[in-house]
């Protein structure tokens, strides 16, 4: 019996996954599916259950804790709990970007602190 809370939608996407905490960079991998608390990707290295990732494509980030890999064919198979998600990392960077612009634009100049304050 399925306890699954949301549906799983098929997908078939490349993605890059990046253990957070790790240095290095990411590995590529394939998003199998998805829901709106999970994910199963595809990927040719096994990660252990309990480490956080970071997935990556397109326009969108996630970021969740594997909950279980098991050996499929070739490949392994892991269960992803996500905790986050962020879509259209682009604009969001833009945005980042001319706030702190408007930041230093507002923000008192230190050298200018002693004559305001006479």
């Amino acid at each position: 019996m399925d306890q699954r809370k949301e549906p799983r939608i098929k997908a078939d996407r490349q993605v890059k996954v990046t253990t957070i905490g790790v240095s290095g960079g990411g590995r590529p991998g394939k998003l199998d599916n998805s829901s709106g608390g999970g994910a199963g990707l595809l990927l040719a290295e096994e990660i252990a259950p309990g480490t956080l990732v970071k997935v990556e494509w397109d326009q969108t980030m996630v970021l969740g804790e594997v909950t279980f890999c098991k050996k499929l064919g070739e490949e392994y198979f892991v269960g992803l709990q996500l905790k986050h998600a962020l879509y259209h990392v682009d604009e969001l960077a833009a945005l980042a970007e001319r706030l702190r612009g408007e930041d230093a634009e507002t923000r008192p100049n230190p050298a200018m602190a002693g004559i305001l304050r006479r």
